[in-house]
């Protein structure tokens, strides 16, 4: 999984740019009281940050409840385009079975679903769609298909609307949806094709 940098780097910067902020310039007096929240601020920082990736287990299984908790709703209605700034009907998305992937270009665990992805759509389960969806610029998100050869759509989630309806705050994020209804949602990427086969409920053979 992977959190995006603007959220992971916040708790540090934050804290500290308030300490400095209200550091007196007067008193001479003050400098170890400022010094000390500072050093304070550093230490709570890292404690949180701890907090938030010692206990991974505990937080992937928190995520997936998350993530699970949409299960049986209806995905958000929200504007796409495609990489060449064309407009995907909302029909497109509420009709059939779809998987949809939230991705990120930086995380290493987008680009294993994405090579992943690939390789399914090679050989795609009856009647499934496969779409990736970014919230980045849509050169950057041409830039990324290119490079690791994407054999599956890309669509732009102008202004992250659908990621914010849909709370997404790491990646990727995978949204099984069948007549627009979400069936079955999971965080992170799968070990292989195989797996995500199963994850999807089909396996070939069966």
């Amino acid at each position: 999984m992977s959190v995006p940098r603007r959220f992971a780097t916040g708790i540090l910067v934050h804290p500290l740019c308030f300490s400095l902020t209200i550091m007196p310039r007067r008193s001479i007096l003050s400098l170890p009281i400022a010094v000390g929240i500072v050093l304070s601020a550093v230490v709570a920082a890292l404690i949180l940050t701890s907090r938030s990736w010692s206990g991974q287990p505990d937080n992937f299984d928190r995520l997936t409840a998350e993530v699970a908790s949409l299960n049986g709703q209806p995905l958000p209605a929200h504007q796409l385009l495609d990489l060449e700034s064309k407009e995907v009907l909302v029909d497109t998305l509420s009709r059939g079975r779809i998987l949809l992937v939230f991705l990120t270009t930086s995380c290493d665990a987008c680009i294993q679903q994405a090579n992943l992805l690939s390789e399914l759509q090679q050989h795609p389960p009856p009647n499934l769609r496969i779409y990736g969806v970014g919230f980045e610029r849509p050169a950057l998100l041409a830039a990324f298909s290119k490079e690791f050869d994407i054999k599956f759509p890309m669509l732009f989630d102008n202004h992250a609307r659908l990621q914010q309806s849909l709370k997404l705050y790491a990646f990727p994020i995978s949204y099984l949806i069948e007549d627009g209804i979400i069936i079955k949602a999971w965080p992170g990427a799968m070990p292989d094709v195989e797996a995500l086969r199963r994850q999807i409920g089909f396996q070939e053979g069966k």
